[in-house]
């Protein structure tokens, strides 16, 4: 199944209402995790990055009326997969000749701010479209990383600038 953003329904004052609120959840979880990406220990910000995406799929789960309590293992799973990945890609870029100590931390922040928001939106789209826990896969979910880069809703300055990722989350 391939995930779309579902800008063909009429809107209600619900939808609206259900849209401000889960992009209040992953705004604040992006901002967190960015936050995390400071941290300068990788396993230490994976950790953290992944715990707080587990919090936020448990926060958009209830938002959507969507069960988690038997789900929580599999989040976490692959919020912590996921996380691991992407300080790793972070520490890569730190090991670039040249790079400060200052960017790196930025790159690590970056990257936290840019996937966590990913994981967020993935999320609020599979639950608006009718998904549940049980039918998101991570698959889907990389799928859909790839496709933001490709229409140009993510860039590589994101993931090195974490001023990008606030701006592009509050001009949303």
């Amino acid at each position: 199944m391939k995930l779309q953003k579902n800008d063909h329904h009429s809107t209600t004052s619900h939808d609206i209402n259900f849209e401000k609120q889960a992009q209040r959840t992953i705004r604040k979880y992006v901002l967190l995790a960015s936050g995390a990406g400071f941290l300068g220990r990788p396993l230490l910000s994976s950790a953290a990055i992944a715990g707080l995406q587990v919090m936020m799929v448990r926060d958009l789960c209830k938002l959507f009326d969507k069960p988690f309590d038997h789900q929580w293992l599999r989040v976490a799973i692959q919020s912590t997969t996921s996380s691991v990945f992407t300080q790793l890609l972070a520490l890569g870029i730190s090991r670039i000749p040249g790079m400060s100590r200052m960017a790196s931390g930025f790159s690590g922040a970056g990257m936290a701010g840019v996937y966590t928001a990913t994981v967020g939106e993935y999320y609020k789209i599979h639950f608006q479209n009718g998904g549940d826990l049980t039918d998101a896969s991570l698959t889907e979910l990389g799928n859909y990383f790839i496709d933001e880069f490709k229409r140009g809703d993510l860039s590589l300055t994101q993931f090195t600038n974490p001023l990008a990722i606030v701006d592009r989350m509050f001009i949303k």
